[in-house]
């Protein structure tokens, strides 16, 4: 009697502890599928917690023999059980709740590929007004996967600021409400409005929404003049040694841009926010000269982009500290002229900056002694074993009246002006703002698809810095980084050995012995 009431409560202890372990094991696998899936992050691994938690829960019953009689025992196991179930159940559901509405996520990724940018960060943030941002994509069907990546994006905007609010809507499953929101499509685009202004957005990605917040909420747009007319780089260019990507990307940052012909006006418009010269292969004429310093005196604010054997505007240049030397700097690593640059230094329009490459750069160095009340300094520099060369048509070989490294290829001059009329009771001080670059090319078509180095950001951050725009952003696309092993002939003939023949075999040895053993 005793070896059959043995055996039921045996099978009774079996029959619980087999069915938390599949149950744990169930929880634990759609929780694995939901972390290789891109669900989210807290309930996934909510999920696998508790799939451990109940496959241990079952494993301890299994083998707790004596414990798990006892709690099982008499008329109310049964009863135990059931409450036992019941009240897993209403924890699993709480927690599914709880975590599905209060939810954190953390982006492991080397490349911060599933984050927004610190440029997004600080704009959404000094928000001075509500911003609505409503997506019209439809999470059935083939555009499901497009929907839910809209989602998630929209979703990291409302989490920086109480003044951004987003909403998602099926204009398929729901064309009722698309329609009184003044929808009228299929879906596939995200409306962002502030103060009566809508943008829409046709690309899921930071940039393009980070550019739709900037438009409305900024209405006034700034406009940056390009000089023309003394074989600079052009705007309406699309070839490599074009600057239509440059004007393409200044215009998602809410700038307006435009040509100036210096020959036909008597002065600097009085909308330039900034002035760029890109690489004048002639002189700037004198009386165009003294139409831009007067500018630059004025609190203008100017680039310029100076390439090698081509003539200086000394007269812009001199009453800033300016030095532009007539040489060719030539990194022997690269050997072909062009200038690696290591070294940014300090300041807004260097931040965050890596690599950039100069072809053809010549050295633009800050005055020693530099005029009194203005601040000139150094942006960029290239490593110690480069050289700057003064016989500008080669052979590039150092001699000893060569400049040696680090060579400085860019500078940065301020120049405070304080003015003062009789209605203001406090002096307005204003600033002349001025960047010069020793090349051009790092600003054409062919730097700014090279997403691999800081050319481009160079140069808008420069232009953001003269225009006093420094929150405006440019967000470079994120790429994931390969990262592979390279391995020997030998290294990869013992990996397929050990993975294929000797892991599955030493298995299947322990296997047969403790089948043996049990016999």
């Amino acid at each position: 009697m005793s070896s059959r009431i043995h055996h039921t409560e045996l099978t009774r202890r079996d029959q619980i502890g087999i069915a938390l372990g599949w149950a744990g094991l169930a929880l634990l696998v759609v929780g694995l599928l939901g972390l290789v899936g891109n669900a989210a992050v807290l309930v996934t691994w909510v999920k696998i917690a508790l799939g451990l938690g109940i496959v241990a829960t079952g494993a301890y019953l299994s083998i707790r023999k004596n414990a798990a009689m006892a709690w099982l025992s008499g008329a109310k196991g049964g009863a135990n059980a059931t409450a036992f179930t019941l009240i897993l159940l209403a924890i699993l559901g709480l927690l599914n709740y709880v975590s599905g509405r209060h939810y954190k996520t953390w982006d492991l990724t080397k490349q911060r590929l599933y984050s927004l940018s610190p440029q997004t960060k600080e704009v959404v943030k000094n928000l001075k007004e509500e911003v609505q941002i409503t997506g019209f994509y439809s999470l059935a069907g083939r555009g499901a996967s497009e929907g839910y990546r809209a989602n998630d994006l929209l979703r990291q905007y409302k989490d920086l600021s109480p003044k951004v609010k987003v909403e998602m809507i099926d204009p398929v499953a729901n064309p009722g409400k698309a329609t009184t929101k003044g929808f009228t499509g299929y879906g596939n685009v995200i409306w962002v409005e502030c103060g009566g202004r809508k943008e829409q957005v046709y690309t899921v990605g930071e940039q393009e929404v980070s550019s739709a917040i900037l438009k409305v909420t900024r209405p006034q747009k700034k406009k940056v003049y390009f000089l023309f007319g003394h074989g600079e780089l052009d705007i309406e260019q699309y070839e490599s040694n074009g600057l239509s990507d440059a004007k393409a990307v200044l215009e998602k940052l809410n700038y307006e841009t435009s040509k100036l012909i210096l020959q036909t006006v008597k002065e600097v418009p009085k909308d330039a926010a900034v002035v760029v010269i890109a690489g004048p292969k002639n002189g700037i004429p004198a009386n165009e000269q003294a139409i831009l310093a007067k500018y630059l005196e004025n609190a203008g604010k100017l680039m310029l982009l100076i390439d090698p054997k081509t003539p200086v505007p000394t007269r812009l240049l001199q009453p800033y500290g300016i030095e532009v030397g007539n040489n060719v700097v030539f990194d022997p690593r690269l050997g072909d002229g062009r200038a690696l640059v290591e070294r940014f230094e300090p300041h807004n329009i260097t931040k965050d900056l890596q690599i950039a490459l100069f072809p053809l750069a010549r050295s633009v160095s800050p005055a020693a002694t530099p005029p009194a009340g203005v601040n000139v300094t150094s942006l960029a520099k290239t490593p110690d074993l480069a050289w700057a060369d003064t016989k500008v048509d080669g052979p590039f070989k150092r001699d000893a009246d060569d400049m040696g490294g680090p060579i400085s290829l860019a500078v940065v001059a301020t120049k405070e002006k304080v003015t003062s009329t009789p209605n203001q009771t406090n002096d307005t001080k204003e600033s002349t703002r001025l960047v010069v670059v020793g090349n051009s090319s790092f600003a054409s078509n062919a730097a700014f698809q090279a997403m691999n180095l800081s050319d481009a950001a160079f140069f808008l951050n420069a232009v953001n810095w003269l225009a006093e725009e420094e929150a405006l952003v440019n967000i470079p696309p994120k790429t994931p980084e390969r990262n592979t092993v390279t391995l020997l002939p030998n290294q990869a003939r013992w990996i397929a050995l050990t993975t294929i023949l000797i892991i599955p075999v030493g298995v299947l040895l322990f296997g047969v012995g403790v089948w043996w053993r049990r016999r």
